[in-house]
């Protein structure tokens, strides 16, 4: 594996799929702490769904419903803010890994891993550890934030149902009057997770009953496939890549987690021109099929 020079980003490439890889560290219009994909291009589009500026699937913050700061973001605030220490390690044309020391504050080590998987896949992989008992409900929380550069429809795609009703199928990340942030528990929500109302948003009453989630670019579909749903929540938020960029969220949680001990998860980001809805569930049940073997 080969460390980048700082703030070079990484470009990665397999079968129809082009991306850079970034550090926490500013580079041209990038700017600085948004690490992870910072641009994602496809044979069958020019352009990438992720404003320039920002990034896809980034480790946006650590928390645990009593408190949060940026980091693994950045560390400190105004024009004292400063990156958290990154370095990007790759192998081959098609792997590479972001990782993170231990944090000043959370004392939390992490490793997030993109493979390029032809014909159009990402697959991620999370690694978190902590190195104390630095987070004070009991469970560890991990949020990403993928920001979306202008999409026709704004709102994502998830398989659900409204929580009073047992009736499932596609729901849209539709938000309250007044509202422009909102989170989507699953309908089998460890007791351990946050109760709080906590940063990402208010509760929605939908809930969804498949981990995966998928929006639109004018005529490509990004979809998310997460390994499982009962310590995860989707989030939306309608601007929170500016007025016309709606960041597409995920949180994670680790309840009752340990010291020193090494927490996994794992996800697959698809990327390719848009069929139907009944195509991604298509795609995520062949995905989940073969992690199972």
């Amino acid at each position: 594996m080969t460390d980048t020079k700082l703030g070079e980003p990484l470009v990665l490439e397999a079968g129809d799929l082009r991306c850079l890889i970034a550090d926490n560290s500013p580079w041209k219009d990038h700017r600085l702490g948004y690490h992870g994909i910072g641009s994602l291009t496809h044979s069958a589009c020019e352009g990438s769904p992720f404003v320039p500026l920002y990034a896809g699937v980034n480790l946006e913050f650590l928390f645990d419903g009593v408190r949060h700061n940026m980091e693994p973001r950045w560390l400190g605030d105004g024009d004292d803010r400063q990156a958290t220490p990154t370095d990007v390690k790759y192998s081959g044309k098609s792997r590479a890994t972001v990782h993170w020391p231990e944090t000043p504050d959370w004392a939390v080590e992490a490793w997030v891993a993109y493979q390029v998987v032809e014909p159009h896949y990402i697959d991620v992989s999370i690694r978190l550890q902590p190195r104390k008992k630095s987070f004070q409900r009991g469970y560890m929380g991990a949020f990403f934030a993928s920001y979306m550069d202008a999409p026709e429809i704004r709102e994502f795609q998830f398989w659900g149902r409204e929580a009073s009703s047992s009736v499932e199928g596609w729901q849209t990340s539709v938000l309250r009057d007044g509202e422009h942030t909102a989170f989507y528990p699953c309908a089998r929500e460890s007791g351990n997770c946050s109760t709080e109302e906590f940063f990402f948003g208010p509760r929605s009453s939908l809930v969804f009953e498949k981990p995966l989630m998928f929006g639109t670019w004018r005529n490509m579909v990004l979809a998310w496939f997460l390994d499982s749903g009962d310590a995860l929540r989707l989030a939306y938020n309608a601007t929170g890549g500016g007025s016309d960029n709606p960041a597409w969220d995920f949180a994670l949680f680790v309840p009752g987690y340990k010291e020193r001990r090494i927490y996994s998860r794992s996800l697959r980001l698809m990327y390719k021109p848009f069929v139907s809805p009944d195509d991604v569930m298509q795609e995520y049940e062949a995905w989940a099929v073969s992690r199972q073997r």
